[in-house]
């Protein structure tokens, strides 16, 4: 780590290691993935997380049939292809006070740029633990360095305006991962394919392990790029520094974008 780092509020170090892929079920290679932070307020030597088959989520008794039914096509599907798709995801509604939201609250276009601000797309449930697989798609539209998707750790929506509020792990425009602790964002070393028109990004946010997946599908059928980076300490140091007691994870997928005309649909 350079001196620079060294000094840097929050530093994050993530290593990473392929995903493989079968025709039967989506399977991690082994090996660990050490994640250390480091922050005024608590310090962590070294977080080890084993690399597991990510766990399928299962349809609880207490939900609707019709509900039940697509969570398990979903995760059928998901094992099947690697790609999940399904109906469950929709943008909030006051998303329409910055563009066009279509009639299912699946798609949405910017049109308005108030004072060059950026726009923050939330989803419009919080997720309270569990595994949430997401697809999104940007359609149209030219993208920026700063348009991205990630998950927003946060028992509020819509997400606050001030992007120095949230507390998220994404990844932007180029496939880089960040890591953003309200004011402070640290990149990680690691990244994904850039994002490009037509590409499937898969967000697996595992808010039991703690741990945030990326993958890229790219529109003209080449290989899958993936990542994923673990949170866990991240979180506990945000709480320690705010003086928060610990409690369950909770959050929702965000989707940034900056010019007007840039288009998302969600595909999950």
């Amino acid at each position: 780590m350079s001196s620079a780092a060294a000094q840097h509020p929050l530093h994050f170090q993530f290593q990473n290691y392929p995903l493989m892929f079968t025709t039967a079920a989506a399977t991690m290679a082994a090996g660990l993935l050490p994640v250390t932070v480091t922050s005024p307020h608590a310090h962590a030597q070294c977080w080890d997380v084993p690399q597991v088959p990510l766990p399928m989520p299962k349809p609880s008794v207490s939900k609707p049939m019709k509900e039940q039914m697509q969570v398990y096509e979903d995760c059928m599907q998901s094992t099947s292809r690697g790609l999940s798709f399904g109906s469950l995801h929709r943008f909030h509604a006051k998303s329409a006070t910055s563009g066009m939201l279509s009639s299912n609250f699946r798609s949405f276009t910017k049109k308005h740029n108030k004072g060059g601000r950026l726009t923050i797309l939330s989803e419009s449930r919080i997720h309270h633990g569990g595994v949430v697989r997401y697809a999104v798609q940007f359609t149209a539209g030219e993208l920026s360095n700063a348009d991205g998707v990630g998950f927003i750790f946060s028992s509020d929506l819509p997400c606050p305006r001030n992007i120095q509020k949230i507390v998220s792990v994404f990844v932007n425009k180029t496939g880089r991962i960040c890591v953003r602790a309200n004011a402070e964002v640290e990149r990680c070393a690691r990244s994904v394919k850039e994002l490009e028109l037509g590409d499937w990004l898969e967000v697996v946010a595992d808010l039991e392990q703690h741990i945030m997946h990326f993958t890229v599908w790219p529109a003209n059928g080449g290989p899958a790029s993936t990542e994923k980076v673990g949170f866990g300490k991240m979180l506990e140091s945000v709480r320690r520094s705010e003086g928060k007691p610990p409690q369950v994870t909770c959050g929702y997928l965000a989707v940034v974008m900056k010019h007007i005309g840039v288009s998302v649909s969600l595909g999950s």
